[in-house]
C-alpha cells in the first residue's frame, strides 16, 4: 500500500503529525514493516500510561503531586514494576522524588518565550515540563540539565527564529548542558522563507539530548544544528539522540534537516526527511565541521531512516571534512551508515558524499576514517550514487543503487583527492550513470577492492560498468563481479582511459563475469587462460607480445627452429606482465616426429629480463626406459634409455646414443660382477660395459662383440 508520508505529488500526509493517536490506522497500515510504526510506539506509550495511573493513583504518591499537575500518568514506566511492602515503598521514594518538579504550560495565544524560560528554570535541578496541547511561540528558548520535556496532545512550538539557542558557554564537556528529552513536540517556522543561519533548534555544548518523535517542519535553516558555538568559539557535543523524527522542509527553502558541526555520538535512528534543501546547499544531513583543529566528528551513526525528494548539490548525507587527520586533534573516525532508503533527489544531488579536505596525498601513515556504509537503497538520483574523495578506509556494502544519472566517483582529479583502502563490496549498481555514460569512475586510488558487485546496464549507449579515468591506480582487486546489459546499452564492462596509469603488477581480475563485454582492467593476476591457436605465430614474436596463459601454436618450416626438424608445436606460457620479469615468460618447442616407438627431443627458452627478446634455445633429451639399447626408431645423439631391470651380473644403469640414427650406436652405462661363468649375454648395443671377474679377479670391458680381457 502506498505510504502517503511520502507521496509521489509531494502532499503532505493526512496528518503531519504522525506520533498522534488519532492517525494510528492510517499510519499503521502504510509504514514500511521493517520499522516501528507511529501507531505502535503510541501503543506502547498508552500501555505504559495505563499501568502507571493505577499505581500513582495510589495515596502514598499523592501528597507530592501539584495541583493541576499532569501528574502521575507521565512517570518513567522504568520506576513502575509491581512491588510489594519494603521494595515497593523504596520505588515510589524515587517516584515522589521524580513528581517534586513537574511544570505545565498552556499556551498564552501570544509570545511564550518568558514562560518558557521561566518553566526551564524553576526545574533546573531536574524536573519535567509538561506542554498542553495547543501553539506555543518561543524565540531563543533557554534549556537546562536534567529536564524532561513532552507534549500532552498536538503541541507546536513556533517561531521565525531559534525555537531553541543553547550555548554552554564552555569548551569543557563537563561544563555541558546534559540529560534532556523532548518527546512528542513539533517545532515549526512561521513564514517557511530560507535564512540560512535561522535554525529550529541550535545547540552548542550539550551532552545526552533525546529527540523522540518530534517533528522539525518547515525550517528556515536547519531543522536541527549540532554547533560549536557563534564563529572562533570551541564547544563539543556528546551522546545526541534523534529516534523517529520527522524533519519536512516543505517547500525545499532551507538548508538542512541536520547540520553535525561538532558531535561525539550522535544517532539518527528510524527518521523521516523530505522536501528539504535548496540547490546550492548540502543536504538532509550534512556532517561538516568549521576549520577549527578542535573540531570533533566521531561515532556517528544513521540507520533505518527514510528519505524522499531531497535537493542540494553534495549528498543525501553529506560528510565533508576541511581538516586532515593529522591537522585534527581528535580525529574523525567511526561513521556508520546502515538500512536508510533514498528515493528520489533533485537538483545535483547524489545519495552518499564523502569528502575530506587532503594537503598531501594519502598513505600507510595517514589514519583511518572507519567509514560503513551497508544495507542501503537509492533509487531516483539526481547525480552520483555516491562520492569519495580523499578518504581512507571506507566500505560500501550490500547497498543497491538504481536510476543515477551520473556514475559513482572514488578519487578524483586533484592527486590529493586519492583514496586508500576502499572496498565496493556486494552492491548493485543498476542503470547507473544514465547521463555521463558509467556506472562508477576510479581516479588516483591505492588498495581498492571491487568484489561481487552486480553492473547492470550502466551508461548510455556504448557505456561503461566501470571507467578508470585521470589518475594513477594500484592495488585494485576486481573479484567476483558481474557486468550484465540486458538492454546492450553497456558495452564495455572495464574502459580504461588515456588518462589513467594502471599498476598491473598489484592488481588482480579473477573470477569475474564479462558476458561478452570489452574488459580493458590490467592486472598481472587474472584467471587461467589457455587459448588454442593454429599457426598464429612463430619464433619471431617477442616475449611482450604475448597475453597472460598460455598459448600454443603449430609450425612449419620455420627456419629459426632449434632442432634439423623444422615442424612441430609451440607452447609460450605467461605466467606475470611485469616487464622486469620476463624471466618467468617460457617458450617450448616439441619436434614433430613420425615414429611413436621414440620421443624427440625438446626445447625451450625464457625471456630476457632486461629487453624484449628471448635467450638461446636450451635442448631437453629425451630419457626413455627399457631392458635393452634400441634396435629400432630414429634417435638423436644424446638420447638416453635406462635399464629396468638391472642385475649384479648385468648391472647396466643405461645406454646412451652416441652416434645418432635409426637405431643409432649406443653405448652401455654400468659395472657388475662374478664369476667366469656368470658372464652375462650382451649385445652389439651394450658395448662399453664393465665387468669384475672374479675368478680371474680383474676388469673386462664388452666391446659389442666380445669381451676384453
Amino acid at each position: 500500500m502506498k505510504d502517503t508520508s511520502l507521496r509521489e505529488d509531494g502532499e503532505n500526509m493526512t496528518n503531519q503529525y504522525p506520533w498522534r493517536s488519532n492517525t494510528t490506522p492510517p499510519i499503521a497500515s502504510q509504514d514500511d514493516p521493517r520499522y516501528e510504526t507511529p501507531g505502535g510506539a503510541q501503543h506502547k506509550i498508552d500501555t505504559h500510561v495505563s499501568v502507571t495511573g493505577n499505581i500513582a493513583d495510589r495515596a502514598v504518591t499523592q501528597p507530592k503531586i501539584a495541583i493541576g499537575a499532569v501528574g502521575a500518568n507521565q512517570i518513567d514506566p522504568a520506576l513502575l514494576p509491581h512491588y510489594g511492602d519494603i521494595a515497593t515503598n523504596a520505588k515510589f521514594e524515587v517516584i515522589d522524588e521524580q513528581l517534586a518538579d513537574i511544570v505545565t504550560l498552556t499556551p498564552s495565544g501570544g509570545d511564550d518565550t518568558t514562560a518558557w524560560n521561566t518553566a526551564v528554570n524553576s526545574v533546573a535541578n531536574g524536573g519535567r515540563i509538561e506542554l498542553t496541547q495547543g501553539d506555543y511561540y518561543i524565540t531563543d528558548g533557554v534549556l537546562k540539565s536534567n529536564v524532561i520535556i513532552n507534549a500532552r496532545g498536538k503541541v507546536r512550538i513556533l517561531s521565525d527564529g531559534n525555537i531553541f539557542n543553547v550555548n554552554s558557554g564552555s569548551a569543557d564537556v563537563n561544563g555541558n548542558i546534559t540529560n534532556v528529552s523532548i518527546s512528542y513536540i513539533t517545532f515549526e517556522a512561521i513564514t517557511k522563507v530560507f535564512s540560512e543561519h535561522l535554525h529550529l533548534v541550535s545547540l552548542s555544548g550539550v551532552s545526552d539530548i533525546t529527540f523522540m518523535r518530534c517533528g522539525f517542519i518547515g525550517f528556515r535553516g536547519d531543522g536541527v544544528y549540532l554547533g560549536s558555538g557563534a564563529a572562533g568559539e570551541e564547544r563539543h557535543n556528546e551522546g545526541i539522540y534523534f529516534q523517529e523524527c520527522v524533519f519536512d522542509g516543505v517547500s525545499k527553502q532551507n538548508r538542512n534537516g541536520i547540520s553535525i558541526i561538532d558531535g561525539d555520538g550522535v544517532y539518527i535512528d528510524r527518521c523521516v526527511f523530505r522536501n528539504c534543501t535548496r540547490p546550492n546547499m548540502p543536504g538532509a544531513i550534512d556532517i561538516e565541521p568549521n576549520e577549527y583543529v578542535w573540531a570533533i566528528i566521531k561515532n556517528i551513526h544513521v540507520s533505518k531512516c527514510k528519505f524522499k525528494n531531497i535537493g542540494g548539490n553534495t549528498g543525501v548525507i553529506n560528510m565533508f571534512i576541511p581538516l586532515s587527520q593529522s591537522d585534527l586533534i581528535t580525529p574523525v573516525e567511526n561513521i556508520t551508515i546502515e538500512d536508510n532508503a533514498i528515493d528520489t533527489t533533485t537538483d545535483t544531488q547524489s545519495a552518499f558524499a564523502f569528502r575530506q579536505h587532503q594537503t598531501s596525498i594519502i598513505d600507510g601513515s595517514s589514519l583511518d576514517l572507519n567509514i560503513k556504509v551497508i544495507n542501503n537503497k537509492a533509487k531516483d538520483i539526481a547525480s552520483r550514487p555516491f562520492s569519495i574523495t580523499g578518504i581512507k578506509n571506507l566500505t560500501l556494502s550490500k547497498n543497491e543503487f538504481i536510476n543515477t544519472k551520473n556514475g559513482a566517483i572514488t578519487g578524483y582529479l586533484a592527486t590529493t583527492d586519492s583514496c586508500m583502502f576502499i572496498k565496493l563490496e556486494a552492491n548493485t549498481f543498476k542503470k547507473c550513470g544514465t547521463d555521463d555514460g558509467k556506472g562508477l569512475s576510479i581516479h588516483s586510488v591505492e588498495k581498492v577492492d571491487i568484489l561481487r558487485n552486480i553492473f547492470d546496464d550502466c551508461g548510455t549507449s556504448g557505456g561503461y560498468g566501470i571507467d578508470f579515468n585521470n589518475g594513477t591506480s594500484s592495488g585494485v582487486r576486481i573479484i567476483g563481479c558481474d557486468f550484465v546489459s540486458p538492454t546492450g546499452r553497456m558495452s564495455v564492462a572495464i574502459q580504461k582511459e588515456a588518462t589513467h596509469t594502471f599498476t598491473a603488477s598489484s592488481n588482480i581480475d579473477q573470477q569475474n563475469k564479462f558476458n561478452g563485454l570489452t574488459n580493458a582492467f590490467a592486472a598481472n593476476l587474472k584467471d587461467p587462460v589457455i587459448l588454442y591457436a593454429v599457426n598464429t605465430y612463430d619464433t619471431t614474436k617477442l616475449p611482450d607480445s604475448f597475453a597472460l596463459g598460455s598459448e600454443s601454436s603449430l609450425v612449419n618450416g620455420d627456419t629459426n627452429l632449434p632442432s634439423t626438424i623444422k615442424q612441430g608445436a609451440l607452447i609460450t606460457t605467461v605466467t606475470t606482465l611485469t616487464v622486469g620479469f620476463r624471466k618467468f615468460i617460457t617458450q617450448w618447442f616439441y619436434p614433430a616426429n613420425n615414429d611413436a616407438a621414440t620421443l624427440a627431443d625438446m626445447y625451450f627458452r625464457k625471456g630476457n629480463t632486461s629487453t624484449n627478446d628471448w635467450s638461446t634455445w636450451q635442448k631437453v633429451t629425451a630419457v626413455v626406459t627399457g631392458t635393452s639399447a634400441p634396435t629400432t626408431g630414429t634417435w638423436t645423439l644424446g638420447n638416453r634409455v635406462n635399464n629396468l631391470t638391472p642385475t649384479r651380473m648385468k648391472n647396466i644403469s643405461h645406454w646412451v646414443c652416441i652416434t645418432a640414427g635409426t637405431p643409432g650406436i649406443w653405448m652401455a652405462h654400468g659395472t657388475g660382477w662374478g664369476t667366469t661363468a656368470e658372464r652375462p649375454t650382451l649385445s652389439s648395443g651394450d658395448s662399453g660395459y664393465s665387468y669384475f671377474d672374479t675368478t680371474l679377479a680383474k676388469m673386462i670391458a664388452w666391446n659389442g662383440s666380445a669381451w676384453i680381457v
